[in-house]
């Protein structure tokens, strides 16, 4: 989505002629958004290498995280920790 959004201002860009302090604000701009896009991914991958157990009970939210209990049947229910 990033590399989208990013061609296509560069499209509206080189299409305005703008001047060479414009193409510095709009390098700063995608200099942001490459870093703000960086920062979620490591954070992301962070989260998953833990365990998506871990990350929920670490952002506790208050709501149980799900688990799947089987029955005799071996049917499969999903019901909150905890819950009987």
């Amino acid at each position: 989505m990033l590399h989208k959004q990013v061609e296509q201002d560069l499209m509206d860009f080189a299409k305005a002629g703008r001047s060479v302090d414009e193409w510095g604000k709009f390098r700063e701009n995608l200099i942001g958004l490459t870093d703000v896009t960086r920062s979620h991914f490591v954070k992301l991958v962070s989260e998953l290498e833990k365990g998506l157990e871990n990350a929920l009970a670490e952002y506790d939210t208050g709501v149980e995280p799900m688990a799947m209990q089987v029955d005799d049947k071996g049917k499969g229910k999903r019901t909150r920790k905890g819950a009987t």
